[in-house]
């Protein structure tokens, strides 16, 4: 079985949208996964690059 669509994100389990309190972190991880439900036409993955923020700080 594969995915049809995915976005991985580099967070500890348990944290799929990021830190506790990195409101902005929340909003780039659920966007890119409304972007990909509404474009991907094939099964896709996306790799966010951005690492976990401790605190929501760089």
């Amino acid at each position: 079985m594969k995915l049809s669509r995915a976005v991985v994100t580099r967070h500890p389990m348990g944290r799929p949208l990021g830190a506790a309190g990195d409101h902005a972190r929340h909003r780039t991880v659920t966007m890119a996964a409304l972007e990909l439900f509404e474009t991907a036409d094939e099964p896709t993955i996306v790799d966010l690059p951005d690492l976990f923020r401790v605190g929501g700080k760089p």
